[in-house]
């Protein structure tokens, strides 16, 4: 249960500081690491807790990183976006993506993970899928994947194919 409740102040943490639009917490490690603080304190976590420590650490490097250069790419960020497709069926299938990224050239759906092994794993590929699916569906453009590791400085993108729909 602690595990989830911090995944979910990860989260909002990270979709906070990207609504902020505040190029200064990007490009600041020190107005990165107290805009991180502050959140996760309104979002309950202390700031005095080992644990979250790193948690934080992992979010100023997130947001510094792989977030920051989609902000700095002028994508616009929507988190927790609900996004549903169609299946060859006729069932309709739909869930919440973490954060999806756009630009006018292309569509990015990214999933974060607390681990690698989490973000390398078949079920967070198919969920990806899933996503991408919606999103291509829905007429986006050259829609992308990516499973972001919190903390992880550089991610890349796999562009979503035919294989990946076929799975």
């Amino acid at each position: 249960a602690r595990a989830r409740a911090r995944g979910r102040a990860a989260h909002h943490i990270l979709s906070r500081v990207a609504e902020s639009a505040d190029f200064a917490l990007i490009d600041d490690d020190e107005r990165a690491h107290f805009a991180v603080r502050a959140i996760a304190r309104a979002c309950g976590l202390s700031a005095f807790d080992d644990d979250n420590e790193q948690l934080f650490n992992q979010l100023v490097a997130t947001v510094r990183g792989p977030l920051g250069a989609l902000m700095r790419q002028g994508a616009g960020l929507r988190f927790e976006e609900l996004i549903s497709y169609t299946t060859p069926s006729g069932a309709i299938v739909q869930g919440a993506a973490d954060l999806v990224a756009r630009t006018p050239e292309w569509t990015l759906v990214v999933d974060f993970k607390s681990s690698a092994q989490g973000a390398e794993s078949d079920d967070t590929h198919l969920q990806l899928c899933a996503y991408a699916e919606g999103l291509r569906q829905a007429g986006e453009p050259d829609v992308r994947l990516s499973a972001w590791v919190i903390g992880a400085s550089e991610v890349s993108a796999k562009r979503y194919t035919d294989d990946d729909q076929r799975q």
